[in-house]
């Protein structure tokens, strides 16, 4: 596979990462509109939420399909939310981040499934105002792996990991926030955030935070919306930006350049 690999040139490679992540971006669209339901995103076609249809091919091609149709199904003209075509961009940019960091490897698979199951809580984040606990175990299990796996097992990784676990179940067994309001999931992902981070990846993060949540910020006041802002997205987008750009004060340099 290695020089199946090497034979490629890196204009082909580049294809092929943004392709694998458009479609595992639409995959993970499917996901966040069906775990929150209950619903298997394993096995059943693609449909429309609203009447039902079954969605053919051309419903289905990632970001062109939104942008053809405006947004709307082919067969009702419900409208979907914009967030849609928007995750399925968000992953591939992850997923191109990635393999500038990583390049093709066991790495860069844990990772890319650490950022799809990102994708899924943001964007369920997005629509609810919450996560479920199940998605976030996968977003800390896969990150946890890597950076153990990859990374080693310093008494700095260990510190961050045992108060981010104490953060994370401590808030999901509602011992410190009473339970119901949407504020536990932030709280849940500031425990992973504390989980996974080393010191040096701090400033990168919190720059990001900055960044996304001004963007954020911009877009909630065009658009009036009166809901509050999705921070547990905000800074889940931040965490795997701050794992895959240079630490410290390089990523602003390299942002800039």
């Amino acid at each position: 596979m290695a020089e199946v690999i090497g034979a490629l040139s890196d204009e082909i490679i580049w294809l092929m990462v943004i392709y694998l992540g458009l479609i595992f971006g639409s995959f993970a669209t499917a996901v966040a509109w069906r775990v929150p339901r209950g619903k298997q995103f394993v096995t059943g076609r693609s449909h429309c939420p609203s009447c039902g249809h079954a969605l053919g091919a051309l419903d289905l091609l990632p970001v062109l399909s939104w942008v053809m149709l405006r947004g709307k199904c082919r067969y009702c003209k419900t409208y979907f939310g914009w967030w849609y075509p928007a995750a399925e961009m968000v992953l591939t940019l992850f997923f191109c981040l990635i393999y500038n960091a990583v390049g093709i490897g066991g790495e860069a698979a844990i990772l890319a499934f650490a950022s799809l199951c990102v994708v899924v809580a943001i964007v369920i984040d997005c629509e609810h105002r919450t996560i479920p606990n199940s998605v976030l175990l996968c977003v800390v299990g896969s990150l946890l792996s890597w950076r153990l796996i990859f990374e080693g097992g310093s008494a700095e990784i260990w510190f961050g990991l045992s108060l981010g676990l104490v953060l994370f179940f401590t808030s999901s067994r509602d011992l410190v926030i009473k339970k119901g309001l949407s504020c536990v999931s932030d709280v849940k992902v500031c425990g992973i955030c504390v989980a996974v981070l080393s010191i040096e990846e701090i400033s990168t993060f919190l720059f990001a935070v900055g960044v996304i949540g001004i963007i954020t910020g911009l877009i909630w006041k065009q658009k009036r919306l009166k809901v509050t802002m999705p921070w547990g997205a905000i800074a889940l987008a931040s965490l795997v930006l701050a794992l895959v750009l240079p630490a410290g004060g390089n990523a602003i340099i390299a942002l800039v350049e």
